[in-house]
């Protein structure tokens, strides 16, 4: 609805959650649409991503995965009760959206915006904590008997 009244006129691919049991759940919303919808079935969300000008959904990896490359990301949680479970929406690398009337200048100011250069620099403190390192270091002292 929101897509159709920007006039969004790229095709919008819809990529629907591997564990999702009724596939064809949004065949009627797309069938009455005006706009290019289709459910992608066979590209992986990495290439799906990279292809994007915009990638909207709930609270998954994939949003935090976008935003990581730059991907203008909205995080649409509608009426969401309690703390919201994004990460990439604490670190202001995504867009949280909790109220439909509120969704509509989300997407147009973030295809404005475009590519989001410094997500990377934003959260790098946060996953740059030599995780391998450590890891290497607790090996290290297994093999040798420390532990």
């Amino acid at each position: 609805e929101i897509l159709e009244k920007l006039k969004i006129e790229l095709p919008v691919k819809l990529k629907l959650h591997p564990r999702t049991k009724k596939k064809d759940k949004f065949n009627k919303v797309i069938s009455n649409s005006k706009l290019k919808i289709n459910v992608e079935k066979k590209q992986s969300s990495e290439t799906l991503i990279k292809k994007s000008k915009l990638v909207i959904g709930m609270n998954s990896a994939i949003l935090f995965q976008a935003a990581l490359v730059g991907k203008p990301v909205i995080s649409y949680q509608p009426n969401l009760k309690g703390l919201d479970p994004l990460i990439s929406n604490r670190l202001r690398v995504s867009k949280a959206v909790y109220k439909k009337e509120d969704l509509y200048q989300a997407i147009k100011q973030a295809l404005s915006e475009g590519p989001q250069k410094n997500n990377f620099q934003r959260i790098k403190k946060y996953i740059n904590k030599n995780s391998v390192g450590k890891v290497i270091t607790l090996i290290n002292k297994i093999i040798n008997g420390a532990i």
